[in-house]
């Protein structure tokens, strides 16, 4: 949903751009479930409270042998 990026801080959005640098930056090291729960605490350490609805979904792409 779009609770994540338009998560506030002053008046200012967590916006699209540093929600992409926060997911790459765990997304190679960490297993689904715990991915999910670091965005959504990077996020929340930013904005330092989330006001709107917050719904995420991590996929990963499996790869053909």
């Amino acid at each position: 949903t779009d609770g994540l990026v338009e998560a506030r801080r002053g008046g200012e959005l967590f916006g699209p751009a540093r929600l992409a640098e926060l997911v790459m930056r765990h997304a190679a090291r960490e297993p689904l479930e715990r991915l999910v729960r670091s965005v959504h605490d990077g996020v929340l350490d930013w904005a330092g409270r989330l006001g709107d609805d917050v719904v995420a979904l991590a996929l990963r792409r499996r790869l053909a042998s």
